[in-house]
């Protein structure tokens, strides 16, 4: 089980339209960049992706509960599915490869329907889809850390 303290990576959906494990595979095999790996029996809000050599956690699956959020961000009509990074890498959650990957996946995942927006969890700011794409995108390139996030430069971190 991921440890609540790392920190999360909020997907928020149209109330209703939050993805299920089945919804999950077939955009990580569309997409062919990530994988699901776990996929635990009686655990139907959670799945295991694989990005990166890393491993990431994503609670909120539909048909389970929706995520708690945290942040300033409105979630008024929203769920949230969240993104954190494996309980085996708690003490490296916030270095460069780990938060890299970590935003990277998420910018893959955008592509799932009904998502609304996106809120990283320690800067408590949300974002748009189209948004938290290009500034991630952008930030992987080697340009300035996306502004929702309040992530060092990239000079500051490689």
């Amino acid at each position: 089980m991921t440890d609540p303290r790392l920190p999360a990576l909020f997907l928020l959906f149209e109330a209703g339209k939050r993805p299920d494990a089945a919804a999950l595979r077939e955009a990580a095999r569309q997409d062919g960049a990530y994988a699901v790996g776990l996929l635990p029996p009686g655990e139907p809000g959670w799945a295991e992706l694989l990005a990166h050599g890393l491993i990431f956690d994503l609670h909120g699956l539909s048909p389970g509960e929706a995520c708690e959020t945290s942040g300033d961000f409105d979630t008024e009509g929203l769920e949230a599915l969240a993104l954190r990074a494996g309980p085996h890498l708690r003490a490296a959650s916030l270095l460069a490869p780990v938060l890299r990957s970590q935003m990277w996946l998420g910018a893959r995942l955008c592509t799932l329907p009904g998502l609304s927006a996106l809120g990283w969890e320690r800067s408590g700011r949300g974002v748009g889809v189209e948004a938290f794409r290009g500034q991630v995108m952008r930030w992987l390139e080697g340009g300035g850390a996306p502004q929702f996030a309040d992530l060092p430069e990239p000079a500051e971190i490689w």
